[in-house]
């Protein structure tokens, strides 16, 4: 009722945003409404959060107009509800963008959603050139493109044999046509200036998957350092299959195994966190870990939660192993040492050992660790300041922008104090 009230009545712009997530292999999407109202003044309404069948930019889309729908529906059994009102399409016609993620489905949905405001503008705009034509001429104009959807539909026996429920469809339909096509001709004879105006949708990513989008960037940013500089790069770090594969004495066996096989930082955290936090309680070291770091630093201490994909958890990863690196190992020997059958590593535990020792691996970790620090946080914690709106982050990313160019022409200023 609240967002129907305003929607309808006060709202003069609306920007839309939604998030999801999966929970035991079902998809789960929340919607948000920010209107602006005509005062001047801007609320956020929630539209639930509802299970999606499918992640589709698509499906997403048609939620939000079953939403519509359906806020709609209620808006009419009330009191003060107009059974005249079309709420979905007036939602359409206030819409000036949206925010989603930095992602390809976001993307396509944004441009579903444009389309969907573009074609409700020049509808809207058509059924006011209906209304503003003398009553004859309307009853003439409505007539005819009946007459000829009829016609199209195979003529007036056609017509005759169906429902009236799919005749009232169709009506509908015909006279939305009918009213674009109005609008069409109407938004061409309009301004510039008024047509850029109802034209007017924008879209704002994530920041937090811009961040993320960067580290991701930055990994294979290094991959191709290696190769470039034919160096070589950080240990593969194989599966137990392809480890076997590797080890087998055929080149080309071992050429498949290193291709489908990951190296680098960004993996040998994945596997650091999967043991000493997994997400299982009952898999991995995190109980021995914790009485462990406590013991050596008198302290709670916690790896960081990769296993949330949470924002920045690699470069905190990173930065973990790295400030501890020689309690990690330490304690990855004891936990070997104390098994009571084989004492010897596992392959997960062998793995993370030799990663934590290679070279390369714990060069990329520094990288990710020292942009963590220098860039990643400080960008965010700014981004995520109570009030700002995405319009007013224009001015951070380009400072962002130029500092990672400074950094680039000179990589000491990562290691600068404040005096230089």
């Amino acid at each position: 009722m609240q967002i129907a009230e305003a929607v309808l009545h006060d709202a003069e712009g609306i920007t839309y945003s939604s998030d999801g997530t999966s929970d035991r292999g079902h998809h789960f999407q929340a919607h948000l409404l920010n209107v602006k109202q005509q005062d001047g003044n801007a609320h956020t309404y929630t539209l639930g959060v509802k299970r999606q069948f499918s992640h589709t930019a698509q499906a997403n889309f048609d939620t939000w107009i079953d939403r519509t729908g359906t806020i709609r529906a209620l808006y009419k059994l009330s009191k003060c509800g107009c059974t005249e009102q079309r709420l979905t399409e007036y939602f359409l016609c206030l819409l000036s963008g949206g925010q989603g993620d930095h992602n390809s489905g976001e993307k396509k949905m944004f441009r579903i959603m444009e389309a969907a405001h573009s074609k409700a503008v020049l509808t809207q705009l058509g059924q006011e050139v209906l209304k503003l034509m003398p009553d004859w001429d309307h009853m003439s104009l409505v007539s005819t493109a009946i007459d000829e959807m009829i016609v199209s539909l195979g003529g007036s026996d056609v017509w005759a044999s169906l429902s009236e429920e799919q005749q009232e469809r169709h009506r509908e339909d015909c006279l939305e046509t009918l009213a674009h096509e109005l609008g069409v001709k109407r938004f061409a004879d309009l301004p510039p200036e008024k047509q850029a105006s109802l034209r007017f949708f924008a879209w704002a990513g994530c920041a937090m998957h811009k961040e993320l989008n960067s580290v991701v960037g930055g990994e294979q940013g290094m991959r191709a350092f290696w190769k470039s500089r034919g160096l070589p790069g950080p240990m593969k770090l194989h599966n137990k299959d392809n480890a076997a594969a590797a080890k087998s004495g055929n080149s080309a066996a071992k050429a498949r195994a290193d291709d489908v096989s990951q190296e680098g930082c960004a993996k040998m955290v994945t596997l650091l966190g999967n043991l000493v936090r997994n997400k299982d309680p009952k898999k991995g070291y995190q109980r021995n870990f914790m009485t462990y770091m406590r013991a050596k630093l008198h302290r709670k201490v916690q790896f960081p939660p990769i296993h949330q994909a949470r924002f920045q958890s690699i470069g905190a990863a990173a930065g973990f192993t790295l400030l501890y690196l020689a309690i990690l190992t330490t304690f990855i020997e004891l936990m070997r040492d104390k098994k009571v059958k084989s004492i010897e590593f596992n392959h997960l535990e062998e793995n993370i050992y030799n990663a934590l020792h290679d070279p390369p691996t714990l060069f990329e970790a520094a990288v990710h660790a020292l942009y963590h620090l220098a860039t990643s946080q400080p960008y965010v914690q700014e981004a995520r300041v109570s009030g700002k709106r995405a319009q007013d982050l224009g001015p951070l990313h380009a400072r962002v922008k130029e500092h990672c160019r400074a950094i680039i022409a000179d990589p000491d200023l990562f290691l600068a104090t404040p005096s230089d």
